[in-house]
């Protein structure tokens, strides 16, 4: 949930399908969808640690341990930590550490339990890059942002930040009751917090507020304020619940691999917003050409009223058949049902409060055949749509 930089140490596989994807991605995968399938425990007791060193001060340490507790109980671990910068940029730090243990039972048998937790907490100082906007006196002269060096960084070090931490709790039961039939249900809240100031390299001019008043200010020279800050503070939360009840069966002659399924998902998503109030002055302009991220400056935050809250309810019921006809003809079917009901409320700093709802229902579907005229090739053609 939320805005991270997602990491990989506890990816098992990547699962990436392109185009149309909302019968399997569900809304919003109108382009594409991408699965991480994250590690899980099994009986195989196995070790592994990885340390990485590179340039840009790149520095990570993975370790990923799986133990089996007895004939059917495993356990596994998988833990990470990285300090890294960014190559060709100045300042950019991406540091971040992660935990995620997953205990397995019963497994081997017609039923299993799955209880995972992952947490990745971040503490970046953030990029925005060079300026796509130069000064006014820049312009005249014919500067180019070609004829910057691409390393520049025109924050603040001491008041740009990036801070996120996300967790996930996921509990998932499966149960067999033959070879042809079993039901699975998927219980899943994740949370995930951000606190964001970035600086975004702004030209200075003079337009009251957008240089006159910060020290250092020379008309003449070409400049960038530091005044145009971006901020973020947010909380999102989402509680997922999934069954679905696959069947294996025939008729005639065809076979049938069928999935019923129900999904239903809360998201919630409040934010404020907050800004440097310059109680202890405004940040110094910079130097378009030599910037000072380490100039001397103390910011000082406050609220400034301004806030918004989205709560989103999805209900949706799917159905897919993988039906084998022949050994040399497969189709590929589905379906979906998505009910969407969006509630947004956003207060100004002035205190007045604008209200939006939106309801929405919609149908979509896939449909694939495949073609295997010799074992060791296939033709297929496929048709979905999104939502």
């Amino acid at each position: 949930p939320g805005e991270l930089i997602p990491d990989t140490f506890n990816t098992e596989s990547v699962e990436i399908a392109k185009g149309p994807t909302s019968a399997t991605g569900g809304r919003g995968a109108t382009g594409g969808s991408i699965n991480l399938v994250s590690k899980t425990a099994n009986l195989q007791d196995s070790t592994a640690a990885r340390l990485t060193a590179g340039n840009a001060d790149h520095m990570r340490a993975t370790v990923d341990v799986n133990k089996k507790l007895t004939d059917s109980v495993a356990f596994r671990v998988n833990g990470m930590w990285q300090d890294m910068g960014y190559p060709g940029r100045d300042i950019a730090q991406y540091k971040s550490w992660g935990v995620a243990p997953s205990l397995a039972l019963g497994l081997g048998t017609p039923t299993q339990v799955n209880l995972t937790y992952s947490r990745l907490v971040q503490d970046n100082v953030p990029d925005w890059g060079i300026p796509t906007l130069l000064p006014d006196t820049a312009i005249a002269q014919g500067i180019t942002v070609n004829d910057l060096d691409f390393s520049n960084w025109y924050g603040l070090v001491s008041r740009d930040y990036e801070k996120t931490t996300s967790d996930i709790v996921t509990g998932t039961v499966r149960h067999e009751f033959n070879h042809s039939i079993a039901l699975r249900n998927l219980t899943r809240y994740g949370t995930n917090y951000r606190d964001a100031v970035l600086t975004p390299p702004r030209p200075a001019g003079p337009t009251a507020g957008q240089g006159p008043e910060d020290p250092g200010y020379n008309p003449a020279v070409p400049q960038m304020r530091r005044t145009d800050t971006k901020y973020q503070h947010r909380d999102d939360k989402v509680l997922t619940n999934q069954t679905d009840l696959t069947v294996a069966f025939h008729t005639g002659r065809v076979k049938h691999a069928s999935d019923i399924g129900l999904e239903i998902a809360k998201d919630k998503q409040p934010t404020y917003a907050f800004t440097d109030l310059f109680t202890n002055g405004r940040p110094p302009v910079d130097d378009l050409f030599n910037p000072t991220p380490f100039a001397a400056y103390t910011p000082s935050y406050g609220r400034t009223g301004a806030s918004s809250d989205a709560e989103a309810l999805s209900i949706a019921a799917y159905v897919f058949d993988a039906v084998t006809i022949s050994e040399k003809l497969q189709l590929d079917l589905g379906l979906r049902w998505d009910h969407v009901d969006i509630d947004y409320t956003s207060v100004a700093a002035s205190g007045v409060a604008t209200l939006f709802g939106r309801l929405d229902e919609a149908v979509t579907g896939r449909a694939g055949v495949v073609f295997k005229p010799k074992a060791e090739g296939s033709i297929y053609a496929a048709f979905s749509t999104s939502c």
